[in-house]
């Protein structure tokens, strides 16, 4: 049986309606984002370039400072500062 316009009611072969998708939630919901600026893209490369520059400068002074440390020059110091203190202790004469 069809209804006063030609429409059975009961008829269930329509299609769901459809419904466009809900917004963000929260802080998220704030306003778009803008294009992104290519001077701060600009800077942020650099600032990294920058970074990456000065720690392989600073790993490179500490291995030239750590293979390039004579190990036998320390102790023959640390022994004449010792013989020093000996003698200071013993009350004699200090000989460079």
């Amino acid at each position: 049986m069809s209804g006063p316009y030609g429409v059975d009611p009961n008829q269930q072969d329509h299609q769901p309606r459809r419904y466009p998708p809900l917004p963000p939630a929260g802080w998220a919901a704030a306003a778009p984002k803008p294009p992104r600026d290519p001077n701060r893209t600009v800077g942020i490369i650099f600032g990294a370039l920058a970074v990456v520059v000065l720690l392989s400068v600073g790993l490179a002074l500490l291995l030239v400072n750590v293979l390039g440390h004579n190990e036998s020059d320390d102790k023959s110091e640390i022994r004449q500062q010792i013989q020093g203190y000996a003698r200071d202790l013993r009350g004699g004469p200090r000989r460079r």
